[in-house]
């Protein structure tokens, strides 16, 4: 019974990972797209994900210190392979992410140092246009 617990817990933290791999999917598509609401939409799925993988886990490590699966067990070890394998894609995507991110974020402050700087150009010819006018005058009279 115990096995058969264990066994429907890692199969249900492999959906729930395999969910998680699919949003950081459509994490990166809407980065890549630049559309930060749809993934402000995404970080919030996955955090309720991580909150389902951390409740499955504590009721894993319960049951893995009460299980009596045999060390070379190959449903144990076929599941958790599962799991590694699940966990190693999300790791490559999420790094992925991170770099995209990174790379919008330098983009941004780019774009911001130039708006600064065009800014300050355009407020001291201005100012300065203001300020010297020019008149001529007539010495022959």
């Amino acid at each position: 019974m115990e096995k058969k617990r264990y066994a429907e817990l890692i199969e249900k933290k492999n959906a729930y990972l395999k969910e998680f791999l699919r949003l950081t999917v459509l994490q990166k598509e809407a980065l890549a797209a630049s559309n930060m609401e749809r993934f402000n939409e995404l970080m919030d799925a996955k955090q309720a994900v991580i909150e389902q993988v951390d409740l499955l886990d504590m009721e894993l490590i319960l049951q893995k210190n009460n299980s009596h699966f045999a060390p070379g067990a190959n449903q144990k070890a076929e599941l958790e392979l599962d799991t590694q394998k699940y966990l190693q894609q999300i790791r490559v995507l999420d790094i992925e992410v991170n770099e995209l991110m990174q790379q919008n974020l330098s983009d941004t402050i780019k774009s911001i140092n130039e708006l600064q700087v065009a800014k300050r150009t355009e407020t001291a010819y201005r100012n300065n246009a203001r300020v010297a006018h020019s008149y001529f005058v007539n010495k022959q009279r």
